[in-house]
């Protein structure tokens, strides 16, 4: 098969403020351009992590990446 071709510039996305109920976090949609990265291609499939080391180990996959809980909570006040 050929080796698929994303699209790797995609628009960066604005920066969200925390949640009031969880300081230093914010729920967001991780998916808003995953059709751009996908270019297309209706043979690939997306999966989102927290961290490199979540997705070499296959742990913690974010399974709602169109609501992800994402940031640090001992970043109160810092833009996510």
């Amino acid at each position: 098969l050929p080796a698929p071709e994303p699209n790797t510039n995609p628009t960066v996305l604005p920066a969200v403020c925390e949640n009031a109920t969880t300081p230093g976090q914010a729920t967001i949609d991780l998916t808003q351009n995953q059709a751009y990265i996908l270019n297309g291609n209706p043979n690939l499939s997306v999966q989102y992590y927290p961290t490199l080391t979540d997705l070499e180990n296959n742990t913690n996959q974010i399974t709602n990446p169109a609501s992800a809980l994402v940031g640090d909570a001992t970043l109160v006040d810092d833009p996510i």
